[in-house]
């Protein structure tokens, strides 16, 4: 599951196809200047990966993908015999410099072994921290990937609207007769203009409630 905090702008992308029976997410975040293409996998350990087209994506657009593989090569630090996806990998890894595999090292799996993965952009190494919780009750160990990006700049709130299906009307014309009765008129114009517009603000925020509008642009 990938959750966006509602206040950053996001949507969703479809992922391209990693395998059969291998689930895919991925949602793009909306960044200053660029975006950023945030994919989550998980691999069955019966399944067979087909990572070219995922890996590949960092030629075209600034991506991160994490996810559980469940692949094993000395390369990516498992402590079992390797297998086929863990040698997919590699061999992407080695054919498309665009992309680098974060992890430290360090065994994300209670029995040891690096099951869990962390990808991104080359270009993105430099403003990114990998770490490892392991103090979380599970199997695997809850990994953090922290970039120092900036994001944009979130969508100013609505402004609250008048509903005015439940208005008090009657209270609205007692306010506005009741002004009108101890008013003096200006003989400004412009005075007189803002004098009632300012009469009739008091009132409808006395007889007309208001509503509270969300942004909806995007989703959590």
């Amino acid at each position: 599951m990938i959750l966006v905090r509602a206040t950053i702008p996001s949507s969703e992308v479809e992922p391209v196809h990693c395998g059969d029976g291998v689930e895919a997410q991925a949602v793009r975040i909306h960044l200053a200047n660029d975006s950023l293409v945030v994919y989550n996998i998980y691999k069955p350990p019966t399944k067979r990966l087909e990572a070219g087209e995922l890996l590949t994506q960092a030629t075209q657009e600034l991506v991160l993908i994490a996810g559980d593989f469940n692949a094993h090569h000395p390369t990516i630090n498992s402590t079992t015999r390797m297998n086929l996806d863990g040698r997919h990998l590699v061999e992407l890894l080695t054919d498309v410099p665009e992309i680098t595999l974060i992890n430290t090292g360090e065994p994300t799996h209670t029995l040891g072994g690096t099951l869990d993965l962390t990808f991104i952009s080359t270009e993105l190494v430099p403003v990114a921290q990998w770490e490892m919780d392991d103090e979380l009750t599970s199997d695997h160990f809850a990994t953090t990937t922290t970039l120092r990006m900036e994001l944009l700049p979130p969508s100013p709130r609505p402004s609250p609207r008048w509903n005015t299906k439940k208005a008090n009307w009657k209270l609205y014309q007692d306010e506005l007769q009741k002004w009108f009765s101890n008013y003096e008129p200006a003989e400004d114009i412009d005075q007189l203009n803002q004098d009632l517009t300012d009469a009739i603000q008091h009132a409808a925020e006395k007889a007309i409630p208001k509503t509270n509008p969300t942004n909806r642009h995007h989703k959590d």
